[in-house]
């Protein structure tokens, strides 16, 4: 991650199980948001993936780090009026196609 690998980073703090499965989430949140700006055709798929980086801080959470916010990175996502111009429904899905996975809409 500290090189600016985000994918390779992802990848393997994915794979990371027991004790340190939280701060390895928290790698992949921090990967997804290191390089939202880089990933996405269109401003709003960008900011999207604020929404997933903010999913993998909540599992983050959820496994034990104690550091984990589970609001990190809300407030670069899309808000109600972006997500009312794309034609978006809060809580539908949005699939974010740099990391291969879906998260929820949500402002």
């Amino acid at each position: 991650y500290q090189a600016g690998r985000y994918s390779a980073a992802f990848k393997t703090a994915k794979l990371v199980e027991g004790e340190k499965k939280g701060e390895a989430l928290m790698i992949c949140g921090n990967a997804i948001a290191a390089s939202a700006n880089g990933c996405g055709e269109t401003t709003f798929q960008r900011k999207a993936n604020y929404w997933l980086a903010n999913d993998y801080y909540r599992k983050a959470a959820a496994a034990g780090a104690t550091n984990a916010s589970t609001s990190k990175f809300l407030s670069n996502a899309p808000d109600a009026t972006e997500c009312f111009n794309e034609g978006i429904a809060n809580g539908s899905s949005h699939y974010c196609s740099c990391w291969g996975e879906s998260t929820t809409v949500r402002y």
